[in-house]
């Protein structure tokens, strides 16, 4: 398959926010659990995708997140909203919204027509 379907991807960009200022932490993956059940996720479909990022080496994982970029611009218009929200919530969860998370979530904003 050439393409990332949309919610695959939504799953994968929220999962990239958590490690993008290359700091793991606690409470930005247990943003991340309420961010996507809250747009609608089965946690199953998240471990799903998430077990499968985690076994892509580095050069596939920059591969499939262009992709996954391309394909949100497939995401409804509730669910880009969604997707935003959730960027900026895992970004803020650990008190500090880092220039690199910020310039995420613009990123994200810009292929999705709403910067």
């Amino acid at each position: 398959m050439f393409g990332v379907k949309p919610r695959k991807a939504f799953i994968a960009i929220c999962f990239a926010m958590v490690g993008v200022d290359q700091k793991i932490d606690e409470r930005e993956l247990d943003k991340l659990e309420e961010v996507l059940e809250r747009s609608g996720f089965e946690m199953s479909e998240v471990d799903k995708e998430i077990e499968s990022l985690c076994k892509m080496d580095v050069s596939k994982m920059v591969r499939h997140m262009a992709k996954c970029m391309a394909a949100i611009t497939k995401l409804d218009e509730t669910m880009a909203d969604n997707l935003i929200q959730a960027l900026t919530d895992i970004a803020k969860a650990d008190d500090y919204f880092h220039d690199i998370e910020k310039n995420f979530v613009e990123s994200v904003k810009c292929i999705l027509g709403k910067s």
